[in-house]
């Protein structure tokens, strides 16, 4: 985003720009043992090439209950100190209701004008201790709060084109968007996708049902085929054929795979940008070259350079 200002919210971005919003999403490097100084410095080097293909924003992950808090905070200020507009995520599983304005309020003085609301994954057997998680059961109850107590922050939200794994009924996430929309959120960006056809008729029915917040698609290019099975149990999302038929051939050939499956990406970007998708959110996976090549050949290079 050249020129762009840091502090610029982005539902402001959404509406003054005249082409697809692009986006990256990074994560920082997980609490461990023997975590060293280098791993931050090898994610801020990432950060640094990323922000050289001018993407509108940033987002950066957080862990439930703060579990990345720290490494969170820290990337995403390096990112808004670049003069780059940031997204930090805030997840709100394992907080106590009185913990969750501090670290709002934290944000708010450090200058970041936006949020991404999100619940975050319940514990799978939680304890007496873990038991503060029902204080957010749902991504609303973290959303009510920081439109009360916090107006001034740019609220996102998450769109599951393919359903949220818990939704137990069809229309159910498409009522969800719609409240999150009523309660505050000024957009969303979606969970990862590989079928357009699918995404593009889920966003014309809530479209249909009267959300107008714009939605980003969240495209993540397959890095390795090591990973695909967990991201696809992760995500609930679903292989397109294509990827499918990749993997059984190069499932022990890391560089052919990626080959194909960034090429899959490029053909898939580009067929939303050409369909007028609101907005492109790729999961960089804190991969640089990878996503180069996508941005590179994008048929309309206005989606990077303006």
């Amino acid at each position: 985003m050249k020129g762009g200002d840091h502090f610029m919210k982005i539902s402001n971005i959404y509406s003054k720009t005249n082409r697809p919003v692009l986006s990256f999403e990074i994560f920082p490097p997980k609490r461990k043992k023997n975590q060293t100084r280098k791993d931050f410095d090898t994610l801020l080097n990432t950060v640094d090439k990323l922000t050289t293909l001018n993407p509108d924003f940033i987002s950066v992950t957080y862990g439930a209950g703060g579990t990345d808090s720290e490494g969170s905070f820290k990337v995403s200020k390096y990112i808004k100190d670049k003069g780059v507009v940031a997204l930090p995520h805030f997840t709100s599983i394992g907080y106590p209701s009185q913990e969750i304005n501090s670290y709002l309020e934290d944000l708010g003085q450090d200058g970041f004008a936006n949020i991404l609301a999100l619940r975050g994954d319940l514990p799978k057997e939680p304890s007496k201790a873990d038991m503060v998680w029902k204080d957010f059961l749902h991504a609303t109850d973290l959303i009510k709060i920081i439109k009360k107590e916090f107006p001034r922050f740019c609220i996102g939200g998450a769109a599951y084109p393919q359903g949220h794994q818990e939704s137990n009924y069809d229309g159910k996430d498409i009522e969800v968007m719609k409240l999150k929309e009523e309660m505050g959120v000024e957009f969303f960006l979606t969970q990862l996708f590989f079928d357009n056809d699918k995404y593009l008729r889920f966003v014309e029915t809530v479209k249909n049902h009267g959300v107008t917040a714009p939605i980003g698609a969240g495209v993540m290019p397959l890095m390795s085929p090591k990973f695909v099975d967990k991201i696809l149990k992760l995500s609930g999302a679903t292989l397109h054929k294509e990827l499918h038929q990749t993997l059984d051939k190069y499932r022990d050939d890391e560089e052919e795979f990626l080959k194909r499956t960034i090429d899959f990406c490029i053909r898939q970007v580009n067929d939303l940008i050409e369909r007028g998708v609101d907005g492109i959110h790729l999961y960089t996976m804190n991969k640089y070259h990878p996503v180069k090549k996508i941005i590179n050949n994008l048929d309309i290079k206005t989606a990077v350079n303006t």
